[in-house]
């Protein structure tokens, strides 16, 4: 990557609208989802994580539209999910333009999902960083992860925290690589974005199936090797099953932008920050900013 004139030591890479739904949700066992507390929910998650990975460099990916590639192929792509809230949006305008001030790299690409953009990321910069850190709690990301590539999400309600390395996952998802968890959710679907899946597959069979069998494409040159509905499913299903690992697959080629090499954290304008920290009713963080960035 041009701009990077030595490899720099840790990138932390945030799945920005995962973490902001997180942080609006997160509120709603207390009955309070305003715009504050959601801001304020994000920042206290994005602070922590920062000090415990103490990271070199911070991005920041965002959805930038409703509708994308995804959905041109297949209509039904997360058509179960209700419009987003608008404390969310107040959120991620918000959000956006405290990190600027903090000199944070912001990014979003017209027609794909932040998680296309985080794997084009990773794919274009994997080899300048001694350990890239993804943070989200969206299990299609598993398949980025490599012997430098992890992934941290935070707790959401009784689920803990939980770091995924390359071994965690292939043990988790009983697999030999990470990237053969396209070859199990297209088989067995993913219910978060509305894709069914191969009929009676399900997550038993489609592990089992891509463990004996490794991909997708071997499971279908070795059907002869399985019997009964099983088969007749997937004899019948072959078309759609392709269609859902495509949707699976997150695309690691888009374009390389400017802002990608410049990446560094920078001196931040703490006057300015504080100030848009009293607009927002951000209290706390007026007061206690610098000492904890500085930590």
């Amino acid at each position: 990557m041009r701009g990077l004139q030595q490899k720099a030591k840790k990138l932390l890479l945030l799945d920005g609208l995962g973490l902001i739904y997180r942080s609006y949700y997160a509120l709603h066992r207390f009955g309070k989802k305003n715009l504050p507390l959601t801001i304020m929910n994000f920042f206290r998650t994005f602070l922590k994580i920062r000090k415990k990975y103490k990271p070199s460099s911070i991005i920041m990916t965002m959805d930038k539209d409703r509708k994308t590639w995804r959905h041109q192929l297949y209509i039904p792509y997360k058509s179960h999910r209700p419009p987003q809230p608008a404390i969310i949006s107040e959120a991620i305008v918000e959000i956006e333009k405290l990190f600027n001030i903090m000199q944070i790299t912001f990014i979003s690409f017209p027609g794909y999902e932040a998680d296309d953009l985080i794997a084009s990321i990773v794919d274009k910069t994997a080899s300048f960083w001694d350990q890239i850190v993804i943070v989200s709690l969206d299990k299609d990301l598993m398949q980025l992860v490599h012997s430098n590539i992890i992934i941290y999400s935070p707790s959401l309600g009784k689920k803990e925290a939980m770091e995924w390395d390359e071994k965690k996952i292939c043990k988790h998802w009983g697999i030999q690589k990470p990237s053969q968890i396209i070859d199990i959710l297209a088989l067995w679907g993913d219910a978060s974005d509305h894709i069914p899946g191969v009929p009676l597959i399900g997550e038993k069979w489609a592990k089992m199936l891509i463990h004996k069998y490794q991909t997708l494409e071997s499971v279908y040159d070795n059907l002869d090797d399985l019997k009964g509905r099983i088969k007749n499913s997937l004899m019948k299903h072959k078309k759609e099953a392709f269609l859902y690992k495509q949707l699976v697959t997150l695309i690691n080629s888009l374009p390389e932008q400017q802002s990608w090499n410049c990446v560094k954290e920078k001196k931040i304008d703490f006057d300015n920050l504080e100030k848009e920290f009293e607009r927002l009713s951000l209290f706390y963080l007026k007061k206690q900013f610098r000492k904890i960035w500085g930590e």
